[in-house]
C-alpha cells in the first residue's frame, strides 16, 4: 500500500547556548535521521522516553517545524517545495490533537466560534452551513448541540478533548497526528477518548500517528510501532509482533516495565543502566550502548541500521547489532 506521509532522512539540530549550527558539537540533535511512512487508514504509534524527539518528529511532519535535513512528501508531494497557497490547501488533509485540551483552546472564544474557524478559514461552509457542520462536529464526538455556545473553562477535561478532535476532524483530514492525546486526562476518562479515536477512524478512514509513552494503551489502539530513542527509530513493526518478540533491548526495556493484569505472574524488569542520553552529547556508535545490558565493544564503534530482523518479517525492522538477545517472554514467571 503507497503510503499517505513519508519522512526521509528527518534531521532537526537545535543550537545550543553559545553554538551555532556550524559548528557540529554544539548542537542538540532532536530527531538524527528518521525515516516513517503513515499509511493511509491506519493506527501508528511512536513510542519513548521523553525527549526521545516524538513530537519534535511530529512537528516536522505537519511542516510546523523545518528540519535541518530530510524530506516530508505528502501523497507524493514535497511539503518544503509548496508556496503558502498550496500549503494552506494542503494543511486541511493533515491536522492534530494536542496533549492539554485547555491549553490548546482559546479561553475567550465560544465552542462553536472555535470549530467555526477552521470552516471559514479553508472556506469548507459559508452562512447558514457553519452552524449545521459545527453541530454536527459536537455530535460526532457525542457532545450535545448547545455546547456551541459555553466557553472552554465550562466543560471536563474528557470533554474539552473532544472538542479538540472535533476541531482537528473539521477540515475533513485524511491524517491526523494525536500527541499523547489522552496522558492529561483521568485514567476512568482515557478509555472513553480512546474508544472514540477507533470508531472516528473506522467511520472516517482516517490515518493516526498516535504520540504516547504508556504501551498498554498502545498496544489497544496501534496496527504498528515504532520506537524511538535519542532521536532516532530503533525498532518499528506490527504491534503483535513488536509486542511479543521485542528485538530492541531497549524495547524489551520499556515492555518489561508493563504491569501484568494477572496477580498470579510476575515479570523481572529489565535494568537499564545510568541516565537518558543527552542529545547535546550522544555517544558514538549505537546511542543505546551506554545503557544496554548486552552491549559490546562492536555497539561503542558502529551505529547498527535499521533493518529487517528475520527474513519472513521484513516489515519487523530494528537497530542492533544483536537483536533478539534479551527475550521479553524468558522473564514472564
Amino acid at each position: 500500500m503507497k503510503a499517505l506521509l513519508e519522512a526521509r532522512g528527518i534531521k532537526v539540530h537545535f543550537p545550543t547556548p553559545g553554538g551555532s549550527l556550524r559548528r557540529s558539537n554544539a548542537v542538540v540533535r532532536a530527531v538524527d535521521g528518521v525515516d516513517l511512512e503513515v499509511r493511509r487508514g491506519e493506527v501508528i504509534a511512536l513510542v519513548g522516553e521523553s525527549g526521545s524527539g516524538k513530537t519534535t518528529l511530529a512537528r516536522v511532519l505537519l511542516r510546523l517545524l523545518e528540519p535541518t535535513a530530510g524530506r516530508v512528501l505528502f501523497q507524493g508531494q514535497d511539503l518544503a517545495t509548496l508556496g503558502r497557497r498550496e500549503l494552506r490547501r494542503q494543511r486541511r488533509h493533515f491536522q492534530m490533537i494536542f496533549q492539554d485540551p485547555l491549553a490548546s483552546l482559546n479561553p475567550r472564544h465560544r465552542i462553536g466560534r472555535i470549530l467555526a474557524e477552521p470552516l471559514r478559514v479553508h472556506r469548507l461552509a459559508q452562512g447558514g452551513e457553519v452552524a449545521d457542520r459545527v453541530a454536527k462536529l459536537l455530535a460526532m464526538v457525542e457532545l450535545p448541540a448547545n455546547a456551541a455556545g459555553r466557553l472552554p473553562h465550562q466543560f471536563s477535561g474528557g470533554q474539552r478533548q473532544r472538542i479538540g478532535i472535533a476541531r482537528a476532524l473539521a477540515t475533513q483530514p485524511k491524517l491526523v497526528i494525536a500527541d499523547e492525546p489522552v496522558s492529561a486526562l483521568d485514567v476512568s476518562v482515557r478509555g472513553q477518548i480512546l474508544n472514540l479515536l477507533t470508531t472516528l477512524r473506522l467511520e472516517l478512514g482516517l490515518a493516526i500517528l498516535f504520540i504516547g509513552h504508556d504501551l498498554a494503551l498502545i498496544e489497544r489502539i496501534a496496527g504498528r510501532v515504532a520506537v524511538m530513542y535519542l532521536g532516532r527509530v530503533v525498532e518499528i513493526g506490527d504491534r503483535a509482533s513488536l509486542f511479543a518478540h521485542p528485538a530492541h533491548p531497549y524495547t524489551a526495556a520499556l515492555l518489561s516495565a508493563v504491569p501484568i493484569p494477572d496477580p498470579r505472574q510476575q515479570r523481572p524488569q529489565i535494568p537499564l543502566l545510568g541516565e537518558p542520553g543527552n542529545a547535546a552529547a550522544p555517544p558514538p556508535g549505537c546511542p543505546f550502548h551506554p545503557r544496554c545490558p548486552i552491549a559490546r565493544a562492536r555497539c561503542q564503534q558502529d551505529p547498527p541500521p535499521l533493518e529487517a530482523h528475520e527474513p519472513r518479517q521484513p516489515s519487523h525492522r530494528v537497530a542492533c547489532h544483536f537483536p533478539g538477545e534479551v527475550e521479553l517472554d524468558a522473564l514472564t514467571r
